[in-house]
Parts: structure tokens; sequence; C-alpha cells
């Protein structure tokens, strides 16, 4: 089963996400700066509507990274041979961040259109505000919270349904052995992976709730609520006191938690291609000519020269 034998291999990705998470986060740091300078050029120069839909494509590309990554370390693991290098899985990355952005910024528009209409007000009425909205949303709670979910899930399946190409792309190639065909083995192995996913999230909103609570218990409420006013009040130029012990007591132990959470979800995805991989036939390979049928004779004027008749 998926999800049982995802546990144990998530560990084995973890040691190694471990080793090379500092390396991952100075890349993603060094790209994000790059690409927000790029991001500004194209704001004055492209509609406001385009330039989110990039930024939101950057956002979930930055996301992929570390899963390509640690997929690859799982599927490594397993004994799978890679077809490509680290530096192509940046590509990867970048075009399904791209179609997560696509397909999640189109189907929540058309939820949103379908929702208005229940609503009671159409689109892109003139002179409909925010104010409207939300009086039209708080009459009827219980449609709010469906859109509400409805609009959150949209990514979260999306992204469940890609996490099978992803691990394809990971070492570049499918699991018939070819090399890989984007979104080849969309949507497969959905269930568990979504599983995994959901055991991923509640893990990290159980530990943003745990861990400052721990911190808290240790070093008191009092030293917590300073160093949080404190950063709070932060404005630029040197950091502020409590700056390092909010780091080491808060953020610190979040990433590492937040680490394998990442891992579990990778471990997911792996354990579906490995899967796949087993029940996949392998490619049957060109079969030779028998010597025993004859001369292959591959020159087309010999071919001539041998069927004319033989003159003395």
């Amino acid at each position: 089963m998926v999800i049982l034998r995802a546990f144990p291999l998530s560990f084995s990705i973890y040691w190694r996400m471990l080793l090379v998470f500092p390396v991952i986060i100075v890349a993603l740091i060094v790209l994000g700066g790059l690409v927000g300078l790029l991001v500004l050029i194209l704001a004055m120069l492209l509609p406001t509507v385009i330039v989110s839909v990039l930024v939101f494509a950057l956002c979930m590309s930055f996301m992929t990274t570390p899963l390509l990554v640690g997929m690859r370390m799982g599927l490594i693991a397993l004994g799978h041979t890679p077809r490509n290098t680290y530096g192509g899985l940046w590509g990867f990355a970048a075009m399904y961040g791209l179609v997560m952005a696509l397909l999640t910024t189109v189907i929540t528009a058309i939820v949103l259109i379908v929702s208005s209409f229940l609503f009671g007000f159409a689109p892109m009425s003139p002179g409909l505000g925010g104010a409207d909205i939300l009086m039209a949303l708080s009459q009827n709670s219980t449609l709010a919270t469906g859109l509400f979910i409805t609009i959150n899930l949209i990514p979260f399946c999306i992204f469940a349904a890609l996490m099978m190409p992803m691990a394809a792309s990971s070492i570049g190639k499918d699991t018939n052995g070819e090399r890989h065909t984007p979104f080849a083995g969309f949507g497969k192995g959905f269930i568990p992976v979504v599983v995994l996913m959901l055991v991923a999230q509640a893990v990290n909103i159980a530990a943003m709730v745990i861990i400052p609570t721990v911190f808290a218990s240790i070093a008191g409420d009092a030293t917590l609520m300073n160093a949080l006013a404190t950063m709070g009040r932060y404005r630029g130029g040197e950091l502020p006191r409590g700056t390092g012990l909010l780091f080491a007591g808060i953020v610190l132990p979040y990433l590492v938690c937040a680490l394998w959470t990442i891992s579990l979800q990778c471990a997911a995805a792996v354990r579906v291609y490995a899967d796949d991989c087993d029940a996949t036939p392998p490619r049957p390979m060109p079969t030779p000519t028998d010597p025993d049928d004859g001369p292959v004779v591959e020159d087309i004027g010999a071919l001539w020269r041998n069927r004319m008749p033989t003159t003395h």
C-alpha cells in the first residue's frame, strides 16, 4: 500500500534533504532576486492580471523545486538511474508551476463566475463593490464556506494530480524507460497522494501551534511576546534583539519539521512512480535479423545487380 510504504521512504529522503536544503535555499534566494527584478520590469509593461498570474506561477515553481529534488533523491534511493542533471529540474519546475498557475486561475475564475450568479449578482456588474460581495457572503454562510473550500481545493487537487508527472521529470524518464513526456501519468495515484498531502498539511499546522507553545514554556511567555513585539516594530537597519532567539527557537525547528512533510509528499509520488514502473512492461527491443533468413543487402545497387541475369 502506497500510504504505508511512503513513511519509511520519507525518512530516507529526509536525511538527504537535510544535507542539500541550505544549498536549495541559497539557490532559490538568488533565483528569486533575479526573477523579482524581471517581474518589476514586466509590471511596467504588462496588465496587472497577467503579472499576477506570472507571480503566482513563480511561487508555484519555487514550491515545486524542493519537491523535484526530493523525488529525485527518493528514486535514486530505490535504484532508479536519472537521465538528466539537477540543472534540468529548473525547466520542469518552471513549466509545471506555470501550468498549475494557469489551471488554477482559469478554474477559479469559472467557480467565481458561477458562484456570483448563485449569490444573486452578475459578475463585473456596474457599481459592484467589495462591500456588496461581503454582504452577499454574510447572508449565505453555507454557500460562502463551500466557495472558500472549493477555491482552496483547486490548487491542492491540481498539485496532487501532477505529483506523478513531476516524479518522472525529476529523473527525466517515464515509467516505460523512455525520456520524460510532460504530464505523462497525470492523476495516477491521486487518492494516496492526496491522503499523504493532507497528513503533511496537518503536521505543518500542528507544528505551527506546538513549536511556539514549547518555546514559550521553556523561555517564558514574556520572552516570546517581547521578541515578537520587537520584531513587529522593526523598520529596517540593524536586526532587533530577539531575532536570533526567535529563529533558533521557532523558525529553525519549524523548517526542520516542514522539511519532513516535504519528504513525505515526495515519498508518496516516488512510491506511485515505482509501482507504475513495476506494472509497466519494458519496451520490447528490436529483434535482430536471423542470419539463416538469408543475406541482408543494404546497398540498392548491389541488390539490383544480384537480380540481373548473368551474362557470359
